[in-house]
């Protein structure tokens, strides 16, 4: 598809699932061509992610309204919603916490984060596991690829996924629960209310994300405004079935 209409919003993002980071990616050389093709392949994953949140988070206000005048919920319903307080580690009926939770993380800042931790999809963690998000693990159960330079005593993996779209999943899902990004969260919650999400703003959140603190949130910005990322943050999903 045409990143570039994409970008200038004369065309929505096609419904793209990869099973894997293509191996090309690294094949091509670092610079324009290498970024668009690698924009081109996760954007679309991003998009998804966030309306399976917005749906969801949809679907709870409409069952908080029906509690809230009294209403009762059948089984179904009621089993649903306990599953979305405990995926998001809430305790059940504090809908204005899950509410924090439940929520889309700005395409820009995805696409960022993306491009810094698996270098524009060049890195051997995403060629191999599909990871995206530099996400660590320490679980044995848990697939993993381990760090060619991981210091002495260190016992983390890098954690490896089926496909890129269950990368962009556990990212949204770590930034949505760890304690570590309660900040990033609650200047969320405050945006919607004053006039939008702006990811420049949201990366101040970050600080936790990366030993680098304070500059991997300032390299984060960089690699947004250089690379025009904000603009997909106006990027529409293209309807269920479309072709291209």
């Amino acid at each position: 598809y045409d990143l570039a209409l994409v970008k200038a919003g004369l065309s929505p993002a096609p419904r793209l699932s990869l099973s894997q980071v293509p191996d090309a990616l690294n094949a091509l050389d670092a610079g324009d061509a290498r970024k668009d093709a690698f924009v081109a392949v996760v954007l679309p994953l991003v998009l998804q992610v966030n309306e399976e949140i917005s749906q969801a988070r949809s679907h709870v206000a409409a069952l908080q309204r029906i509690l809230d005048n009294g209403g009762s919920l059948p089984r179904a319903e009621r089993h649903w919603l306990e599953g979305q307080f405990a995926r998001y580690k809430v305790e059940y009926g504090d809908f204005p916490r899950l509410m924090r939770r439940l929520d889309v993380v700005p395409p820009s800042l995805a696409l960022a984060q993306a491009a810094i931790e698996s270098g524009w999809g060049s890195s051997r963690f995403a060629r191999e596991g599909n990871a995206l998000f530099g996400q660590w693990t320490w679980s044995a159960s848990a697939p993993g690829i381990e760090p060619e330079d991981r210091a002495e005593g260190m016992t983390h993996r890098i954690r490896a996924f089926d496909s890129p779209l269950a990368a962009v999943r556990a990212y949204v899902r770590n930034l949505n629960t760890h304690p570590a990004y309660a900040g990033l969260r609650q200047l969320r919650e405050v945006q919607h209310k004053t006039g939008g999400l702006d990811a420049h703003d949201l990366a101040e959140g970050l600080t936790a994300y990366s030993e680098k603190g304070a500059a991997y949130v300032d390299l984060v910005r960089d690699i947004i405004r250089a690379n025009g990322l904000d603009a997909f943050d106006r990027v529409r999903l293209a309807d269920a079935g479309s072709t291209f």
